[in-house]
């Protein structure tokens, strides 16, 4: 038995930008590369890619870019992951770390992103989380999109030397912008 015909006009009818794929399969976001970022091997069984963004001014250290993928169900509940990163950075004024991380919401396509900004000494032990470094860093920061995506959880950041990561931000912003399925 075959399908009943299309009514005149439908099989030119657009898709909303929200409705997911209709063959059934989601498929993973895809990131666009921006001209100047160096892909590395990802220091991380966590992460899916990895990208060195060349050291700027007096800094002494190049920023990373990090992307990692989480099914839709998983990653960890909001809260908990907020305090988490904002914990990765020591104040110099002792203020609260989570009093210092700023946060924004946004729509990307059919995904919620929400968007981190934080500065401070970024203290941290990879070796917890499968990677091989430990950090003490004064004056470094991270820009950080959680993109909540019907293809999973996405959490995209670049850290790294606040100067550094200054210079690299617009590139970092498009790259967040460019996730497609």
């Amino acid at each position: 038995m075959s399908a009943p015909p299309l009514a005149p006009g439908a099989e030119k009818a657009p898709l909303p930008p929200s409705h997911p794929p209709i063959d059934g399969v989601l498929k993973p976001l895809v990131f666009k590369v921006p001209t100047g970022w160096v892909s590395e091997t990802p220091g991380s069984a966590m992460r899916r890619e990895q990208y060195r963004l060349e050291k700027q001014g007096a800094d002494t250290n190049d920023a990373t870019v990090t992307v990692q993928v989480f099914g839709v169900k998983d990653g960890g509940a909001l809260e908990a992951n907020l305090d988490r990163w904002a914990g990765q950075f020591k104040q110099p004024d002792g203020k609260a770390p989570r009093d210092a991380m700023k946060q924004s919401n946004r729509k990307l396509g059919p995904a919620n992103v929400i968007d981190l900004d934080i500065t401070g000494t970024y203290a941290l032990d990879e070796r917890a989380m499968g990677g091989t470094k430990t950090y003490n860093e004064p004056n470094w920061r991270m820009l950080m999109s959680w993109i909540q995506s019907p293809t999973g959880n996405y959490y995209v950041k670049v850290i790294g030397p606040a100067a550094t990561v200054a210079h690299w931000e617009p590139s970092f912003r498009t790259f967040v912008d460019s996730a497609a399925n």
